[in-house]
């Protein structure tokens, strides 16, 4: 419950900045460690996503089912394809994501 309640908290604190912040679409990412329809914390990520997605000008990528050990490829592919929020839900995507910032400080 805690982490449902975290990563509604992420989104409502991310997503009003979203248009504030560029004038151009952005590109988002959410990179979840299971489906999304699990019924708790990755369908809570996915419907606010969704919900930003089509309340603001985004563009969305979802991967599911990301594994800690890919964690870091998937968050770097996102990266690299410039998408302009790539966001790792879980304390696991935490140490992947600090590395990942250093090469692309401005993702």
């Amino acid at each position: 419950m805690k982490r449902l309640l975290l990563a509604i908290a992420a989104l409502i604190v991310i997503v009003p900045t979203l248009g504030e912040v560029h004038a151009k679409t952005l590109r988002v990412s959410l990179v979840l460690p299971g489906p999304v329809t699990d019924g708790t914390f990755n369908t809570a990520a996915h419907r606010g996503i969704k919900a930003a997605e089509k309340n603001y000008d985004i563009k969305i990528s979802i991967q599911e089912h990301v594994g800690f050990a890919d964690s870091q490829a998937a968050m770097m592919n996102y990266a690299r394809d410039g998408y302009d929020v790539v966001i790792g839900h879980g304390f696991q995507f935490a140490e992947p994501a600090t590395k990942i910032h250093k090469q692309f400080p401005k993702t």
